[in-house]
């Protein structure tokens, strides 16, 4: 989520270990009654960066499955899941908040069902540092690709777009190689969260949907059924409220 967004499954008792055991022995199970109720169709579906490719997707084909349909989840980049959907590469992306039709060069929709709600984080070092109009010179690193903090940072005059997205960014700031950064607090909290000695106070909220090109119309009924069983999944495992 960036964009994005939610994903949020603690693995901190062994005992999940065994819930994710049981998980792997029904996935092919669920995956033969998706396809052949999504005629043999999987959706390749893009998902967040910040997850990193350690993590893994079983709890969201599950919820697919048991909404009749067949997903594909692949890791990708923020910028590079674009590219990979206009290509025809992908089929969806995991989240994007409301407007992401006008950011792509071909036919999107999105399903009705939110994935979740963020906050937008402004991170610094600068206890006195509210909000955007409190920031005058100060580098601010955003999310390569992400196009809600561009829109809001469109007039300030130091904006550092950063391409390994919040995991860089944290890395950045630590460093003093960049005074602020901006991103959603789902990424925040999945990347570290707040760096010690800094300030985070959130400036907006961004909801966010799933995508899929256009031709792909017919799934969207199921894939909406299949994120509204994910979130209940989620929040019954004690994700925050999203």
């Amino acid at each position: 989520m960036q964009d994005y967004f939610v994903f949020h499954v603690a693995r901190k008792f062994a005992g999940r270990a065994f819930i994710v055991l049981l998980a792997m022995m029904a996935l092919p199970f669920y995956r033969a009654q998706a396809n052949s109720l999504s005629q043999g169709k999987c959706l390749v579906m893009a998902m967040p960066e910040v997850l990193g490719p350690q993590h893994n997707y079983e709890n969201y084909i599950l919820a697919m499955a048991q909404a009749g349909l067949c997903v594909d989840p692949v890791w990708m980049p923020n910028q590079r899941a674009v590219l990979a959907l206009e290509t025809g590469h992908v089929d969806g992306i995991f989240a994007r908040p409301a407007g992401f039709q006008d950011e792509v060069s071909v036919s999107v929709l999105s399903g009705a069902s939110r994935v979740g709600r963020v906050s937008e984080m402004l991170v610094t070092k600068d206890a006195g540092i509210t909000g955007l109009g409190d920031l005058r010179n100060q580098s601010v690193g955003v999310w390569l690709g992400s196009k809600w903090s561009d829109t809001l940072l469109a007039n300030h005059p130091n904006v550092v777009r950063v391409p390994g997205g919040p995991v860089m960014m944290q890395g950045m700031i630590r460093k003093g190689h960049i005074d602020a950064m901006l991103l959603d607090g789902y990424s925040l909290d999945a990347s570290g969260g707040v760096p010690p000695g800094f300030h985070a106070r959130s400036i907006g909220e961004i909801t966010v949907y799933s995508w899929v090109l256009a031709r792909h119309r017919d799934y969207l009924p199921k894939l909406d059924a299949g994120t509204v069983i994910f979130r209940q999944q989620l929040l019954k495992g004690g994700a925050k409220q999203f």
